[in-house]
């Protein structure tokens, strides 16, 4: 049965729980992997000043440069990782969602959540604001806000019910 036959079939409450459930995996996922970038700076914000910040600009540029390089570093491992061994982000685990698809494809996708959906955008554009004395961060945050809401209303109200990076990449979330 095609996936477009078997969205027909599901009742409402059906197709609502499943939804609801990826919907909540992405938003499990978005958050443990935005943690796991504040890592570094939280670490060293500690050790350094006796507090916990995510405050890279009281630090001279080059420090600043490789606190969001490790950053989105431990993003992309959150990310990369269970992509790279077959498994799945703690957010499908939890709630018992497997991405499917050509291994490549799958990777391509990961890397496209680290980059857009989550906030890689964020230490990549700290990176360049670094380097150019301009702060682009403020510009990258609302994007990456809009482009995660904006994924979220695709799944819940696209016509196959996937998030853009699904149908960009030629992956599916199984339940």
């Amino acid at each position: 049965m095609r996936p477009m036959e078997q969205i027909r079939q599901m009742t409402k409450s059906e197709l609502c729980i499943r939804l609801i459930k990826k919907g909540s995996a992405f938003l499990i996922d978005l958050y443990l992997g935005s943690l796991c970038a504040t890592l570094p700076v939280s670490i060293y914000t500690s050790i350094r000043c006796s507090e916990i910040s995510q405050n890279i600009w009281q630090f001279e540029k080059m420090t600043g440069i490789l606190l969001s390089l490790a950053s989105f570093i431990c993003l992309s491992v959150y990310y990369l990782l269970p992509a790279l061994t077959g498994r799945q982000t703690i957010g499908k685990r939890l709630l018992r969602l497997n991405v499917t698809g050509e291994r490549k494809n799958i990777l391509l996708r990961q890397m496209t959540c680290v980059v857009f959906l989550a906030t890689g955008s964020q230490y990549l554009s700290q990176i360049i604001s670094l380097l150019s004395n301009t702060n682009y961060t403020e510009i990258a945050r609302n994007l990456e806000e809009y482009i995660a809401i904006a994924s979220v209303v695709f799944m819940f109200f696209g016509k196959k019910h996937e998030m853009p990076h699904d149908a960009l990449f030629k992956t599916s979330v199984k339940y």
